[in-house]
């Protein structure tokens, strides 16, 4: 419109046709990436590639209560340390066994051999004990067991044992390892959720800014001091504003979602 009424060179506006021509592969890019994100989200749910859907509410982060050192003492329910956890506990029972080899065994045994004489099914079991009744022999034993396996340094029960010993030892390294690893994990997250939380404060003033300058743009043009293009600008600020604070939203968003993975436990019900 500015070149038909001789206000811009044709320079310009060619350059500025060329400037719309090269973001129609971008906003391509952009519909194609969403097309396929939507299809991901509906395999995920076990839809059809042809149902529609459409997506609804808003992407706004729960708060949280949680402090950073709460969220340390909650390291013991994260299932992977619980899992090696019970190992020690397996290693530690199968040493025991090992050791019960070499403690001595003391057995009491006690056998009677009676046998009924009449019917069983017929005739009184206990009125004449002594003549429906024979073969009172038994035996009472009382038996010792030394193992002498033991006594000897390098036996096979010796080994066993110290294998057991150092696989103990190896396994509550391992839980402590992983105890390590969680704290410096949550410590990262908690990071991310402090640097997410004054960035989202910084950009909820930027939003604030961009639609201030939009409304003066809008009344400036109104009045005529400004261009169209210049409100459009104005706007356009204004909108990737909007788009930086929802991204930051999702990082936020996301490092909630690893801590309650990283702990083993929902924040939001946390929360209630």
């Amino acid at each position: 419109s500015n070149y038909n009424n001789g206000l811009v060179a044709e320079y310009v506006m060619l350059s500025t046709r060329v400037m719309y021509e090269n973001m129609k592969p971008g906003l391509q890019d952009l519909k194609i990436t969403y097309d396929t994100m939507i299809l991901n989200f509906k395999n995920l749910l076990g839809l059809e590639s042809l149902v529609d859907i459409s997506l609804e509410g808003s992407i706004e982060p729960w708060p949280i209560t949680l402090s950073r050192e709460q969220a340390i003492r909650l390291i013991d329910g994260k299932s992977e340390l619980r899992l090696q956890k019970k190992v020690v506990d397996i290693l530690k029972n199968a040493k025991k066994l090992s050791q019960s080899a070499l403690y001595p065994a003391f057995t009491v045994s006690f056998t009677l051999d009676p046998s009924f004489q009449g019917d069983p099914f017929a005739d009184p079991w206990f009125d004449n004990i002594e003549e429906d009744w024979s073969q009172y022999s038994g035996s009472l034993a009382f038996v010792v067991t030394i193992p002498v396996d033991g006594l000897f340094p390098g036996s096979r029960s010796r080994v066993d044992i110290a294998k057991s010993d150092d696989a103990i030892k190896q396994a509550e390294l391992t839980v402590m390892q992983i105890k390590q690893s969680a704290e410096v994990e949550i410590e990262s997250i908690f990071m991310n959720l402090q640097k997410s939380q004054k960035a989202l404060d910084a950009l909820t003033l930027n939003v604030e800014l961009a639609e201030r300058a939009y409304a003066l743009a809008k009344e400036a043009y109104e009045a005529g001091s400004k261009e169209l293009l210049e409100v459009r600008n104005s706007e356009l600020e204004l909108r990737n504003a909007k788009l930086e604070i929802l991204k930051e939203k999702i990082n936020y968003i996301m490092s909630l979602l690893d801590l309650e993975y990283s702990l083993n436990i929902s924040l939001m019900e946390d929360d209630k």
